[in-house]
């Protein structure tokens, strides 16, 4: 009996170490960093209240963050809207390497036309709660990326913003967080793009389409990173980390393009490939509970008061 014991307690060690050979085999993960600490945005249109000048916000609170160039008709004013995001990237392990971060935001209000989005890193601190057009913090003199917002509305849209999250990874202080304007701030009406904010309504596959910063990297795990395997394609000359693209980033600016994120048919999130490392450590575990399982039948057959063998 008492070796039925024993096989038992080895296999209940043996499973969990296959269960968790099976989730961090892999030394690539995709970390999504969801809601953002901090969103907002600020307005430009100024209002006159008196003998004052007044712009209007903040906009914490808002369940959307509006990007581009509008037209008060009512006032008849012309007026630029910003956004602003922070994501706390402190779960990602020190020294890991970022293969690509992507800023992901769900565009609920398209313009009436295409129109090009810049994407700056912020060199300042800023409050939600607070912060107006007169209140913004400096931003970087280039942009880290930008991409082309089209006139089609409830799709998700993208920044390759890696630079950045490499950045404040090495560094956290240095993280002010991502800045969003349209390209040329002028006047003109129906030039703005909204986006769900972390207080949006939007839902996507029955999951609010809050923002998100979605890390794939190399190294450690990180609670709740999910297991990527990573393939090279020598004629492109990209890395493709399971269905992610994930292309150079030495350019100073490039283009990103929506829905970059593509999970294969057979992953989902929260799931990844198994290695064949850990299909073995799987296999060692289910062959050591089947054994355990026979020496305890044979343990409880044994007649009482038997005599066990040698």
């Amino acid at each position: 009996m008492k070796w039925a014991l024993a096989a038992l307690v080895l296999t209940l060690i043996a499973m969990p170490a296959g269960l968790i050979a099976e989730g961090q085999g892999s030394q690539n993960w995709l970390l999504i960093i969801k809601p953002p600490s901090a969103d907002t945005y600020v307005s430009s249109f100024v209002y006159e209240v008196g003998k004052e000048r007044v712009y209007p916000g903040p906009y914490g609170a808002s369940e959307g963050l509006f990007v581009g160039n509008a037209y008060d008709r009512a006032f008849k004013i012309y007026g630029h809207g910003r956004a602003y995001l922070r994501f706390d990237t402190s779960g990602v392990p020190a020294g890991a390497k970022v293969l690509r971060a992507e800023l992901r935001l769900f565009l609920y209000q398209a313009p009436k036309r295409e129109l090009k989005y810049l994407a700056f890193r912020v060199l300042g601190p800023w409050e939600e709660k607070t912060m107006k057009w007169a209140d913004q913090p400096p931003i970087a003199d280039s942009p880290t990326a930008w991409t082309i917002v089209g006139t089609k509305a409830f799709i998700w849209v993208s920044w390759d913003i890696t630079r950045d999250v490499e950045l404040w990874i090495k560094n956290p202080s240095s993280n002010f967080g991502i800045a969003l304007r349209i390209e040329r701030e002028k006047d003109a009406e129906g030039e703005i793009a909204a986006f769900d904010s972390k207080e949006g309504v939007h839902s996507v596959d029955g999951e609010r389409a809050v923002p998100r910063l979605e890390i794939a990297y190399s190294g450690p795990w990180a609670p709740g990173a999910i297991p990527l395997s990573t393939t090279s394609t020598e004629a492109s000359g990209s890395t493709t980390v399971q269905s992610v693209t994930v292309a150079p980033t030495t350019q100073p600016e490039r283009p990103t393009s929506t829905a970059v994120w593509t999970r294969s048919a057979t992953s989902t999130e929260g799931e990844g490939r198994v290695g064949d490392w850990d299909k073995s450590l799987l296999a060692i575990a289910a062959l050591l509970a089947i054994a355990a399982l026979a020496i305890f039948a044979l343990g409880i057959r044994r007649p009482r008061g038997a005599i066990p063998s040698g």
